[in-house]
C-alpha cells in the first residue's frame, strides 16, 4: 500500500497549508485525476444562517461551521481540499483541526492526516487549503473530511 501520513499545524501556514481559499479557486479543470467538486464530510449537529446569509453546518458541539469543502486545484497546479470553517463558539478555540483522506477509485487511503489551526478568534474564519503530498494526482477518485474538532 503506498499511503502517505501528514500533520500541519499552523497560524495560516505549513507545509500542506499552501494559500488562502481565494487563491485557489478558479475556473480552470484538469483534464486527467480526480472528479473535482464537493468533498465529503461527517454528519454534522445541525445548520446556522450565517451573519452573510450564507447556511452552513455545525460541528465540534457546534462551535465551528463549515461553509463546504471543495477538491480543487492549488496555486501550485497540485490537488486540494479547500474550504472555510467559522468559529461560532463566542469564545477563542485553542485549535481546529481536520482529519482529511485522499481516496482512490476502491475508496483505499492514498493519504490521510491531520491539518490545525491554533488561536481562532471568536467570530473568525479559517481558510484552509490541504495540499495532496503525492506525486500521483491522477489516482485521486475522491476526497472526505473525517472529523473536524475543536478545543
Amino acid at each position: 500500500m503506498n499511503r502517505r501520513e501528514f500533520v500541519a499545524v499552523g497560524a495560516g501556514g505549513g507545509a500542506l497549508l499552501v494559500a488562502g481559499l481565494g487563491t485557489v479557486l478558479g475556473d480552470g479543470r484538469l483534464d486527467d485525476g480526480p472528479a473535482y467538486g464537493t468533498v465529503a464530510t461527517p454528519p454534522s449537529s445541525g445548520t446556522i444562517t450565517l451573519d452573510n446569509g450564507l447556511e452552513a453546518s455545525l460541528y465540534a458541539d457546534g462551535a465551528v461551521a463549515l461553509f463546504g469543502a471543495s477538491l480543487t486545484v492549488d496555486i501550485e497546479g497540485g490537488t486540494a481540499i479547500a474550504g472555510r470553517l467559522r468559529n461560532v463558539s463566542g469564545r477563542l478555540l485553542d485549535e481546529v483541526r481536520l482529519r482529511v483522506q485522499f481516496l482512490d477509485e476502491g475508496d483505499a487511503v492514498l493519504a490521510q492526516g491531520w491539518v490545525a489551526e491554533q488561536n481562532l478568534s471568536a467570530g473568525a474564519d479559517w481558510e484552509f487549503v490541504v495540499s495532496y503530498p503525492g506525486d500521483d494526482p491522477d489516482r485521486i477518485a475522491a476526497a472526505t473530511i473525517n472529523e473536524i474538532d475543536a478545543y
